[in-house]
C-alpha cells in the first residue's frame, strides 16, 4: 500500500512539469546577423512566438541610449497602437502574420538605415495568460557598411566578397608556384646547354678546313741510278 501511494505521488510529480512544457511559450527571431547593409538600403527582421494572448512587442536596439525603435500594442491578435521612435520616424513598416491561428509572427523592415544604426536588434513580448511574464529574443545583428556603395548608386570600383578573394587566393598559390618551378628548370636548361656547347667547341678540333701537313721533299733522281750501279757492280764482283 506503501509502494502504490509512493507511486501515485511520483506519477503526479513527473506530470507536472510535462504539463507546464506542453504549454510552454517560445519565441524565435531571424535573420541571426545581417553583414551587408549598404548605407541608405533596409534590414528585415521577423520575428515570432508561439501563442496569440500577446499583449505587446517592442523591437529594442541593445547598445544605444534609447533602446525603442518600435511599440507595438496587441489587442486580440491584431495589431492597436504604434510609437515609433522620433529617430526611425516614417522608417519603420510592419507585417504581422498569424500562422494556423496559434502564434504571432510579425515582420519589420526598417529602411535608409546610417552607419551609426549599427546595433543589436532583438524582439521584447509581454504576454499574459495566468500572470503577465515577458519574452525576449536573442536578437539579429544589423552591420551598416560604409565601404559598400549606396543602394541604386554604381560603384567603380568591383567588389568580391570575402569568402571568393579567399577561394581564389588558395587556387592562385599552387599554379604561381608551378609556374615558378618551370621558370627555373627552363633558366637551369639553358645555362646547361650554352655550358655543354662551350666545353665541345673548346676539346674537339674544327670541323671546317683540315689541319696543313707538309709535303715530303720530290725523289732525288742521281739517288736512283747510283743505286743500281751500285747493285750492278756488286752482282759482278
Amino acid at each position: 500500500m506503501r509502494a502504490l501511494w509512493c507511486s501515485s505521488v511520483l506519477g503526479l510529480i513527473c506530470m507536472l512539469p510535462a504539463q507546464g512544457m506542453a504549454n510552454a511559450v517560445t519565441v524565435a527571431q531571424t535573420p541571426i546577423s545581417i553583414s551587408e547593409v549598404r548605407v541608405n538600403s533596409s534590414a528585415h527582421i521577423t520575428c515570432s512566438i508561439t501563442s496569440t494572448s500577446v499583449l505587446a512587442l517592442a523591437l529594442n536596439r541593445r547598445f544605444d541610449t534609447e533602446k525603442d525603435v518600435i511599440y507595438l500594442s496587441l489587442e486580440r491578435g491584431q495589431i492597436g497602437t504604434v510609437t515609433t521612435h522620433s529617430r526611425f520616424k516614417g522608417r519603420v513598416d510592419t507585417k504581422l502574420e498569424v500562422p494556423e491561428g496559434t502564434s504571432l509572427r510579425i515582420s519589420f523592415t526598417l529602411s535608409q538605415l546610417q552607419v551609426d544604426e549599427t546595433d543589436l536588434y532583438f524582439c521584447h513580448w509581454q504576454y499574459f495568460e495566468t500572470e503577465l511574464e515577458t519574452f525576449r529574443s536573442d536578437g539579429s545583428i544589423v552591420i551598416v557598411n560604409e565601404g559598400l556603395p549606396e543602394a541604386g548608386q554604381c560603384s567603380e570600383d568591383f567588389y568580391l566578397p570575402d569568402h571568393l578573394l579567399l577561394s581564389l587566393s588558395i587556387i592562385a598559390l599552387p599554379v604561381l608556384i608551378l609556374f615558378l618551378l618551370m621558370f627555373l628548370v627552363c633558366v637551369m636548361y639553358k645555362r646547361f646547354h650554352k655550358k655543354c656547347r662551350t666545353s665541345r667547341a673548346s676539346c674537339n678540333l674544327p670541323r671546317g678546313r683540315p689541319p696543313h701537313r707538309p709535303r715530303p721533299p720530290p725523289p732525288n733522281p742521281n739517288y736512283s741510278y747510283l743505286s743500281t750501279s751500285v747493285s750492278l757492280h756488286l752482282s759482278q764482283v
